[in-house]
């Protein structure tokens, strides 16, 4: 590799971790037309990973590996070894594989993938920042400030944002939960529950997480579309068929009176004069959960 700066020494490591030098040279090398200068840069450009990178995926995947920009070849390796994302081991499952990754960086920009998950079924789900993914979760589940016209209902994170206000409802602060760092790893301890191995799913959280107990996962082949509680003691939603704010009080929603308290508009309906019900399940007993056919839209 004299046309190359990569040293004998981290050569020779390589070539002594290589299991199977022979099968590197005739199915890499070879067959794939891999040359000695892309070989030196993969080498000394891969962390040390370079000789367990060609025992875990060799051939036409360790020729893909091998062309990777440096900079996605570092996400690989930290993924697959160091089971962490952007340093943070919250962002990735330990399962995640090198093939995983690789297979993923065919259809993606692995520098916009801001957490990777894998199911108990072996679906590999990745979540990217941008409006098609974590932007979208942020703007109208978490911050709550991209409105729909219309629609069934619009549930939110307990993020302690305010809300704004809509359909005649006046805005809202949100309960405090969850901050905005933490909604990547809830979604993926929410898909290393799940078994999915396809399509859109709804994880049943035993004890309440952030306040939340049942979160939806939309996804677009292996991306994530968008995300957002179901039920949960501190989820909350904008319904568009009551024209109301909502609380989850397990079993059913209810009317959420906070916002309108803090308006200074109770807005409640009353048939005869004095004190109003302070009891909301009294005042909209006709809410409960939502049926299949209203399933909540994100």
């Amino acid at each position: 590799m004299s046309d190359s700066t990569v040293s004998q020494s981290v050569v020779l490591e390589f070539v002594d971790g290589v299991e199977n030098v022979k099968k590197l040279r005739y199915q890499t090398i070879d067959a794939e037309g891999i040359s000695m200068s892309q070989l030196a840069e993969f080498i000394e450009s891969s962390d040390g990973y370079a000789a367990r990178l060609a025992n875990d995926l060799g051939g036409g995947k360790l020729a893909g590996a091998i062309e990777l920009d440096p900079a996605d070849r570092d996400i690989l390796t930290e993924v697959a070894y160091k089971e962490s994302l952007d340093g943070k081991d919250a962002l990735a499952s330990d399962s995640l594989t090198a093939r995983d990754i690789l297979d993923m960086s065919e259809d993606t920009d692995l520098q916009s993938v801001k957490m990777i998950a894998k199911s108990q079924g072996g679906k590999v789900i990745r979540l990217e920042s941008g409006q098609d993914s974590f932007d979208h979760i942020l703007d109208r589940h978490f911050r709550g400030t991209a409105i729909k016209s219309s629609g069934e209902q619009t549930t939110f994170f307990p993020s302690g944002k305010t809300a704004s206000a809509r359909g005649g409802g006046p805005e809202a602060d949100l309960p405090s939960e969850v901050s905005q760092d933490q909604i990547a790893p809830l979604l993926r301890e929410a898909i290393e529950e799940t078994s999915t191995t396809d399509g859109s799913f709804t994880v049943t959280f035993s004890q309440p997480r952030s306040g939340i107990t049942k979160l939806n996962i939309e996804t677009g082949g292996d991306l994530i579309a968008s995300a957002y509680p179901k039920e949960g003691p501190e989820v909350r939603r904008w319904n568009w068929d009551t024209g109301e704010w909502e609380q989850w009080s397990s079993p059913e929603w209810t009317r959420w009176e906070k916002p309108y308290n803090q308006a200074g508009n109770s807005n409640q309906p009353s048939m005869t004069p004095g004190p109003l019900p302070t009891n909301p399940s009294q005042q909209h007993s006709h809410l409960t959960t939502p049926s299949a056919s209203q399933e909540l839209t994100p």
